[in-house]
């Protein structure tokens, strides 16, 4: 057995045993010594959530609160309720519940091909995830998921960061909710923004299939048509309230920052044109209105202008209101952090406002999508000619534009890579609004 601490993250891995856990599993209200021991003696990678300063979801984020009644009439219309509650449109709670029909029919201790079985280490196996070396052993899959083997639901738990019996249908749907939108049983990262951007439950049902379980035989056809059975179904009206709220978010910055703010998502490239063009065009003295008029006036008599656009969407879109003119483009970020006590970090999030230092002004804008490891971002610039409404991109006249292109590369960000990034509190709902999505259900929905 090897023990290493990187990064205040405890992570030990341990020679293949025996799988020995008694008849009677005790899986609630575990502590860390605890759970740290159960998983040394089933040889499972044990990380500390508690202790990560990277990546674990803060206090206000874990998927763990998964406490309080589930409501309907049978274990799949509960799941589906659980993820409307969450904040996820319709389409994605039925194709969600559509891919747990054909795992488990809804089936919270089901072991393979062997019926109900409330121990997951009897369904055999050893997992060892990330670790080619010790790949995962033989056994059954087991869950409302059919994590595979069964042993593997302890370890999401734990990453997961949620209390309480693993063999609860609420813990469950806690883990499930949790792995969309961090890291899936594939090691796919956050599948729920994927699913959400296609806008309707047919390609969200498949998008689930192959990207967050990876079926090798899919029967796509029998999960779509359950999908399309729970989109009859109306959610539960003492969950409305909680569906309101949204989605969690995904990892807390190393900063510590993320208020409210969206990790993986927002708008797709046509809407977030769409957004561009509406901002040109000033309908309803709109832009203006929000930057002020100096701000709007002092490039090309449009803003065109970086400053002018960061500006027009803090106090659009954000709780941070009242911003006119922080400086130039290299000096927003910094503003934020040091005057309006605004969270900042070094990772790009939906939302979220960006500086880079280069040149004789910098340069800012808004991260207004982001989807795998391509991000769309909203900018202007004083040093084009465009005015008005134009088509969304650089080329097209307008005042605001979108580039697109990969994360870690400078084309999105138009030359450089940011320094900083800025993470107010963002009202997506206006947002949709703005660009005539929705939040809930239907096409063209804005991934929250």
């Amino acid at each position: 057995m090897e023990r290493k601490l990187v990064l205040q993250r405890v992570v030990i891995v341990i020679s293949i045993i025996s799988l020995l856990f008694g008849s009677s599993p005790v899986f609630a209200e575990l502590n860390t010594d605890q759970l740290r021991a159960t998983f040394e003696d089933n040889s499972i990678l044990f990380s500390n959530n508690s202790e990560d300063t990277n990546c674990s979801p803060n206090a206000a984020q874990r998927a763990g609160d998964a406490a309080g009644e589930l409501v309907g009439e049978d274990n799949l219309k509960k799941a589906f309720n659980y993820f409307i509650s969450k904040g996820a449109p319709k389409f994605v709670a039925a194709a969600i519940v559509g891919n747990l029909y054909q795992e488990s029919k809804g089936n919270p201790i089901l072991r393979q091909n062997k019926g109900s079985e409330p121990n997951p280490l009897k369904a055999g196996g050893k997992y060892h995830p990330w670790n080619p070396s010790k790949p995962a052993g033989m056994g059954d899959a087991w869950g409302i998921a059919q994590w595979d083997p069964g042993v593997a639901v302890l370890y999401w738990q734990q990453q997961a960061g949620v209390q309480g019996d693993v063999t609860s249908l609420e813990v469950q749907l806690a883990i499930v909710w949790w792995q969309l939108q961090n890291l899936a049983p594939t090691s796919r990262k956050n599948v729920l923004a994927e699913m959400t951007a296609s806008g309707n439950v047919n390609e969200a049902t498949s998008i689930m299939v192959k990207k967050f379980f990876g079926a090798g035989i899919p029967r796509t056809d029998i999960r779509a048509a359950y999908a399309n059975k729970a989109m009859s179904w109306e959610p539960d009206p003492s969950i409305a309230a909680a569906a309101a709220s949204g989605a969690a978010t995904n990892c807390s910055d190393d900063s510590g920052g993320g208020g409210g703010t969206i990790s993986e998502g927002g708008l797709n490239e046509e809407q977030a044109k769409k957004f561009m063009m509406n901002y040109g065009e000033n309908k309803n003295n709109e832009s203006q209105k929000a930057m002020g008029g100096y701000l709007w006036n002092n490039c090309n008599g449009g803003g065109s202008n970086c400053v002018s656009f960061s500006v027009f969407f803090l106090n659009k879109f954000t709780s941070t209101k009242g911003v006119y003119t922080p400086g130039n483009g290299e000096a927003v970020v910094s503003y934020l952090r040091s005057n309006r006590r605004v969270p900042t970090g070094k990772t790009p999030k939906v939302g979220a406002i960006f500086s880079w230092n280069g040149g004789r002004y910098g340069h800012t804008g808004v991260v207004l999508g982001i989807h795998g490891d391509t991000v769309i971002v909203g900018q202007a610039s004083c040093s084009g000619p465009g005015k008005g409404r134009g088509d969304g991109t650089q080329s097209g006249g307008g005042s605001g534009f979108i580039r697109v292109g990969k994360i870690n590369e400078t084309k999105a960000w138009l030359g450089r890579l940011p320094d900083e990034f800025a993470y107010p509190e963002v009202d997506m709902s206006a947002v949709a609004n703005y660009v005539g999505a929705s939040t809930g259900g239907g096409g063209g929905n804005v991934a929250l």
